[in-house]
């Protein structure tokens, strides 16, 4: 459903030789979709998710890919060999760190996503009886 041409705009990654983010939708899109539909109802949308009775789902929000590339985002981001501090996300360079980005952006972007999850969940809850997905909680502090 993603792919690296995603991640633009807000979600941009840096793309060159070093950049793993492929393996990172590998793993994750699959775990987002059974957390977000519940494994029967996964099953069903990766069946056909073309089907018109995904349409709605899909459009919550900022959409159901933007959702996916903005979790997925996530965890590429957390992981990048960067530490938080408490003056953001910043990449060591010898003794001293450069400010790359600040963890609130990070977390922001996270809860941006998580409006869109729950509202999906909901969606997906009110109109299916087979849904059993999770709802995602906020990254608070």
């Amino acid at each position: 459903m993603i792919s690296q041409a995603n991640f633009v705009g807000k979600y941009q990654v840096a793309v060159n030789n070093f950049t793993q983010l492929t393996p990172y939708i590998t793993r994750y899109e699959p775990i987002l979709i059974n957390e977000l539909f519940g494994v029967e109802l996964a099953i069903d949308f990766n069946a056909d998710p073309d089907d018109d009775i995904w349409d709605d789902v899909k459009a919550i929000g900022f959409g159901l890919e933007s959702l996916l590339t903005g979790m997925v985002y996530f965890q590429y981001v957390r992981d990048l060999p960067y530490r938080v501090t408490n003056m953001g996300v910043v990449y060591n360079m010898d003794e001293n760190s450069m400010n790359v980005m600040p963890a609130l952006t990070l977390r922001q972007r996270y809860n941006e996503c998580v409006n869109d999850w729950n509202e999906m969940a909901k969606y997906l809850r009110d109109n299916f009886e087979n849904y059993k997905g999770i709802k995602k909680k906020y990254i608070t502090d």
